[in-house]
């Protein structure tokens, strides 16, 4: 985890965070604010993408609330072919 923090705060013009889960504990919630801090920074775009089985239930509700307005988020579900 210190090394992704360390790279958010570093970030100069974008994040782009790709995940299976995004647990609602310590570590989703200070990777929730780390990216909206992120955000905030002065021509830094920020971007989520995230597994939507992965996380049913789970999803951090930090990122949840400040997704829309802080940073472009988006789930991902797998595709299943039925037949």
């Amino acid at each position: 985890m210190a090394s992704m923090s360390e790279a958010i705060r570093a970030a100069k013009s974008h994040i782009h965070l790709e995940t299976y889960i995004f647990e609602q504990d310590h570590v989703g919630e200070s990777f929730a604010t780390l990216l909206k801090e992120g955000r905030q920074r002065a021509g830094v775009q920020v971007r989520v993408i995230y597994d939507a089985v992965g996380t049913l239930g789970t999803l951090s509700n930090s990122l949840k609330k400040c997704a829309p307005r802080a940073f472009n988020c988006w789930h991902s579900t797998p595709r299943t072919h039925l037949g």
